[in-house]
């Protein structure tokens, strides 16, 4: 996993959503994740893309401001970052990498580094 960029700590979805918005309005992300700290330290993650999913792209996006507290209640905190991922995937066939935008949720005391590159 590669960390193109390192977008801080958030404490509500709705603001790791309009982060995820203007990115994808920019045409900086092709999929979304939200995983745990121990799946990050693994580097090893499933991405939802943004397309094909049946909604439009900021629809898939805009259903973590209802889906992420109910999936990961008392996660207060989110860490986010843009990472690239190696890889191909039908809805993206002219691009062999997707850049995700990675969720990484906190439980009370937990923390993680980012380390771009």
């Amino acid at each position: 996993m590669h960390v193109d960029e390192d977008l801080g700590e958030v404490r509500t979805w709705d603001e790791a959503v309009d982060q995820a918005l203007a990115l994808h309005a920019a045409g900086k992300i092709d999929a979304v994740t939200t995983i745990s700290v121990n799946t990050f330290s693994r580097g090893s993650y499933v991405a939802t893309p943004l397309r094909g999913m049946g909604f439009s792209e900021e629809q898939v996006l805009n259903n973590l401001r209802s889906l992420g507290p109910m999936l990961y209640p008392g996660h207060d905190r989110l860490r986010l970052a843009r990472v690239q991922i190696h890889g191909f995937h039908p809805e993206y066939p002219d691009q062999d990498v997707l850049s995700v935008f990675l969720i990484v949720y906190l439980k009370p005391g937990e923390n993680v580094t980012v380390q771009l590159g």
